[in-house]
């Protein structure tokens, strides 16, 4: 060989190599360059070098025929390219029964600029059953890896979004649990609770707030209407129903007032404002609500209300006094005149003493209610015995008309400081109220004692007006002393106890009372404490 032709050659294995190993390197396929006169080696790629089990040193400079003996097609079909200059290729057959490995090859040629062939590239691939069927399970595996990768970011997004979604609603959770214990702390702050009233099922729901002033079992939140309506005071019941009603019927909203009875057997105010729901116009078929304990504002209404008509009552006898005290005075004159006239028998000066005595407490009343009295309104020492003889004094007639007995249990030693004519009103008031309690033949029993000190370390003067009358029930037992609440019906003014708790309380004494109906021991006992 010249040495042109040394070095031409040179030069086109180097560049055989280089070309090879650009455009064949990475390649999975088994590939390799080689010169087409001599078919040797010029380059060979990873895939070639492992299925040949040779290096690539080893390779180079190798002829195609020794490196592939099991292959001798291979030589013939580069002959071909190198004479031709075209594409070419060839497959081995391989039966469907076989699991042995049958290849395919291709050659194509490497041409120069100059349009000069200077290779042959050669490409061998697998073409058994088994290589297709690994090539398949090879692809599902990689689609596999890819879906599952997909899935993997997916899931990651999904959970992601879920975690986001979570923290959400949790914070809206958070956000209405919170609006929640407001609300309850609104309800329980108004005295309030809200309900629900099934039409359909004639159901009643409500909240714990409501159980407790109904009374209702503790692990009861619902129950039929008529359970609900039988805690309604009686005499409401019938109001409540007709609301309801004409609720129904025409205007869609509810509002009333009505008395429940607690569990503990107090009367409370209740006011429910609901709102009807309809399935259609004709047909209602939910109420639902709120309900306010509203038995304090009723108190206050009540207490106003009693305010203003004993203020008008004030007025009343202010002007009755006014009017009364100048005849008074008149009819004191002249009874005067008829005591110190001689031709008068002795027989009438009783009388007329005790004409003389009743006109002057009527004169001392009228005047103290014009505020005309002042020296009533200085207090003195005085003795208890002589108080309360002096108010049977004055009763002495209602006394004998009864055939009342009146047991006197007296310390003639126990003295007050107060003002007489106001204290002996209080036990005329007991007194009379005692007689109009009593049938015939009853029994008042007075009693004066001293008590031991009390919690404020002071002693005090007790005195008691006990009767054998009928008696007063619970209920009436805690208003009696309500200014215009009367047990005597049209006979009562409703202001005598009222009265006498106002006189007792303005000398810093306390009044207290006891009664009961039962048969056969039936009666009641007013206690009084004064200041020593």
């Amino acid at each position: 060989m010249t040495p042109g032709k040394v070095a031409k050659t040179a030069s086109s294995a180097t560049q055989l190599f280089d070309i090879g190993h650009a455009l064949t390197y990475s390649s999975p396929f088994v590939m390799a360059l080689v010169d087409g006169a001599e078919q040797t080696i010029r380059y060979a790629n990873p895939a070639f070098c492992q299925f040949a089990k040779a290096t690539l040193d080893a390779l180079i400079g190798t002829s195609i025929v020794e490196c592939l003996p099991d292959h001798p097609e291979c030589s013939s079909l580069i002959a071909r390219v190198h004479d031709n200059g075209r594409v070419a290729s060839y497959a081995e057959q391989a039966t469907p029964e076989s699991q042995s490995t049958a290849s395919s090859y291709f050659a194509w040629p490497i041409v120069a600029k100059v349009g000069q062939s200077i290779g042959i590239m050669l490409q061998m691939t697998e073409t058994s059953k088994f290589w297709q069927e690994s090539i398949a399970v090879n692809q599902a595996l990689m689609l596999s890896a890819v879906r599952q990768h997909e899935l993997a970011q997916m899931a990651a997004e999904l959970a992601a979004q879920m975690t986001v979604e979570i923290a959400e609603r949790k914070k809206g959770e958070a956000a209405l649990q919170a609006s929640h214990s407001r609300l309850l702390l609104a309800l329980e702050f108004a005295k309030a609770s809200t309900w629900e009233w099934d039409l359909e099922k004639n159901l009643v729901k409500w909240t714990d707030e409501i159980r407790v002033l109904s009374g209702l079992e503790k692990t009861t939140r619902e129950a039929p209407y008529r359970a609900w309506r039988s805690i309604i005071y009686p005499e409401d019941r019938g109001s409540v129903d007709r609301v309801a009603d004409q609720a129904a019927k025409c205007c869609n909203e509810l509002n009333v007032e009505f008395r429940l009875q607690s569990s503990d057997g107090l009367v409370l105010w209740m006011l429910a404002r609901g709102r009807l729901d309809r399935a259609d116009a004709d047909r209602a078929i939910n109420y639902s609500g709120i309900i306010l304990d509203i038995t304090e504002r009723k108190h206050s209404e009540q207490v106003l209300l009693r305010s203003e008509k004993l203020a008008g009552v004030g007025r009343l006898a202010a002007t009755l006094a006014h009017e009364i005290n100048n005849p008074l005075d008149a009819a004191i004159n002249a009874l005067y005149i008829v005591k110190t006239n001689r031709e008068v028998p002795a027989s009438a000066h009783e009388f007329l003493d005790i004409a003389d005595e009743e006109l002057r407490r009527v004169a001392h009343m009228t005047r103290q209610s014009l505020g005309f009295y002042r020296e009533a309104t200085l207090p003195t020492v005085f003795r208890v015995d002589a108080l309360l003889e002096s108010a049977l004094g004055l009763l002495k007639n209602r006394i004998a008309a009864k055939s009342v007995t009146i047991d006197k249990q007296f310390d003639e030693n126990l003295r007050v400081n107060g003002i007489f004519g106001e204290l002996r009103q209080v036990f005329v008031n007991l007194v009379s109220n005692s007689l109009d309690a009593l049938n015939v033949g009853g029994k008042i029993t007075l009693r004066i004692s001293q008590t031991t000190p009390l919690s404020d370390g002071q002693s005090r003067i007790r005195i008691t007006v006990a009767d054998t009358g009928k008696g007063i029930s619970p209920l009436q037992l805690n208003r009696i002393f309500e200014p215009f609440f009367t047990t005597k019906g049209e006979l009562g003014t409703g202001l005598g106890l009222w009265v006498t708790r106002q006189i007792v309380e303005q000398h810093g004494g306390i009044i207290q009372v006891r009664s009961t109906i039962h048969r056969g021991r039936s009666g009641t006992v007013f206690s009084i404490l004064l200041p020593e």
